[in-house]
């Protein structure tokens, strides 16, 4: 779960990742740079030192699909 901050950006996150559009809280993807609201990233679970965590992944979910179908499509001319 994200907490924000008094300005609407989310705590302990890198602040030039997250913008707020008209009072909604949209994050940048990594890979193509466009800022998408918070549900096209899938969610991302994660263990440090014995406590699990939540947060978002870095790429939205249309990079996520399209690197995916890429590297299958590789994997499948390969084994020709």
């Amino acid at each position: 779960m994200i907490v924000l901050g008094s300005d609407g950006l989310p705590v302990g996150r890198k602040k030039s990742n997250y913008t707020n559009i008209n009072g909604v809280l949209h994050k940048r993807c990594t890979h193509c740079g466009q800022y998408f609201r918070l549900s096209y990233f899938y969610p991302l679970k994660y263990q440090r030192k014995g406590e699990i965590r939540e947060t978002l992944q870095s790429w939205c979910k249309f990079c996520m699909v399209t690197e995916c179908c890429k590297r299958a499509k590789e994997r499948n001319t390969t084994k020709k």
